[in-house]
């Protein structure tokens, strides 16, 4: 019960003017043949949000449901006769649960009569401003608290390789040696490979003395650590191959390699361009064979 705390009011400015919220709307069960989406104001599905809804769609679950906010509408649905109502908030949770197939009516909580179109797309913006987002920094805790495989074994690879994934974030100039927040990339290879996979990467960042681990040197260690078909994928004994590279970029130095990094990628032309880690990775890897050569 340690991490429990209570919803404490904020203190707010002597001259700070609260409107009155009046009561309390009461939730209504709308069927999914009632509810609009106006395109005059609300967004298109993308790639991503349409993944979100799918994801809704496989997963709905009424415990985790959000109430959509509509606004009722002077019309009526000419097959039903039913009342329609604009969803102001929430339309990718409606598109996932109706495509859940097994959903046929929504709890919804119901805006103020009458609005007109512009003050439903100022409802919709109000709606969407505020509200903070979840860092995936948050979200990866959640999913440690949740026993998720996966965050698991990035954290055990973290106690083990010296790393650490900073919980509240800070200014980059204020990161330790080893510290991090790029949370997605390190699921990411845990998803492929497992707590050694994350544990591989981060112990090299790690002696690297990489002060925060940015995403850019995590992809261009996984490119030459642990992609085989990559083109920088450098073969032999794995802690062999892990000293060459942490000398390699010794030698370079890493502010020098990251600049180095970032040149070649702005002056490619477009139709060769790479990324930044893909040049990263190139760099080390042409230091570590420019360096077995000359011995």
């Amino acid at each position: 019960m340690s991490n429990l705390r209570r919803l404490r009011p904020l203190v707010l400015p002597k001259d700070t003017t609260k409107i009155n919220p009046g009561p309390s709307p009461q939730p209504i069960l709308l069927k999914v043949s009632q509810l609009r989406i106006n395109d005059d104001y609300q967004r298109q599905l993308s790639r991503d949000s349409a993944r979100m809804a799918i994801k809704i769609a496989k997963e709905f679950d009424w415990e985790l449901y959000h109430l959509l906010v509509v606004s009722p509408l002077d019309e009526i649905d000419e097959i039903t006769k039913l009342p329609l109502y604009e969803v102001m908030d929430g339309q990718h949770t409606g598109i996932g649960a109706v495509s859940n197939g097994n959903v046929t009516e929504l709890w919804c909580w119901q805006g103020r009569k009458n609005e007109t179109l512009e003050s439903r797309a100022g409802s919709f913006k109000k709606l969407n401003t505020q509200r903070t987002s979840v860092t995936p920094v948050e979200l990866f805790w959640a999913s440690v608290t949740s026993k998720d495989e996966n965050a698991l074994e990035v954290v055990e690879a973290c106690e083990r390789s010296g790393a650490k994934i900073v919980k509240r974030p800070k200014p980059y100039g204020d990161m330790h040696i080893g510290e991090t927040i790029c949370t997605a990339p390190l699921m990411n290879l845990a998803s492929k490979g497992g707590r050694l996979y994350v544990q591989r990467v981060l112990k090299v960042a790690v002696d690297l003395n990489l002060a925060p681990i940015g995403l850019v040197w995590i992809l261009a260690l996984e490119d030459l650590l642990l992609k085989q078909h990559s083109p920088h994928y450098v073969e032999g004994i794995p802690a062999t191959v892990d000293l060459q590279v942490v000398n390699a970029v010794g030698r370079i130095g890493v502010e020098n390699l990251f600049s180095s990094a970032k040149m070649s990628n702005a002056s490619t032309s477009i139709k060769d361009r790479q990324s930044v880690y893909w040049w990263l990775a190139y760099y080390i890897k042409k230091e570590i064979e420019s360096h077995d050569r000359g011995r």
